[in-house]
């Protein structure tokens, strides 16, 4: 028996109203479209072989790269840093490696350190390194 339903790496809009889409059906009228189900319902969209099949959303593997809660406050706290050097001096952590002034800011943030104060100590560091 085929099947009712189809893994789909994302959820298209409906071809209708664009809402997210329940299902690739065929509409009654002999055209084929992504449809939600609100206008599945009511165009008299159906499913099975030739008439539609329901839309499952692929789940990413376990071996996925995705960034986990914890990388995302890493980011966020990391472009405080860059906020706040740029509010002091006008330059970021990436300007600081332009010119060959390295500081572990990865250290500063597995101690808990506050953004701010992290780049004001990034900043002494250049300074004395003669940024």
């Amino acid at each position: 028996m085929p099947s009712t339903t189809t893994v789909v790496t994302s959820i298209p809009a409906c071809n209708l109203c664009g809402s997210p889409a329940y299902a690739d059906a065929n509409i009654p009228g002999d055209r084929w479209g992504y449809v939600c189900k609100t206008c599945f319902d009511g165009h008299g969209c159906s499913l099975g072989l030739g008439r539609g099949q329901v839309l499952l959303l692929e789940l990413p593997s376990a071996n996925a790269l995705a960034p986990t809660v914890g990388d995302m406050v890493t980011d966020r706290w990391m472009r405080a840093v860059d906020t706040a050097m740029a509010h002091f001096v006008g330059c970021t952590r990436a300007d600081l490696e332009d010119f060959g002034i390295t500081y572990d800011f990865d250290a500063d943030f597995a101690a808990g350190m506050s953004p701010g104060v992290s780049a004001a100590k990034a900043i002494a560091a250049a300074n004395k390194a003669g940024f």
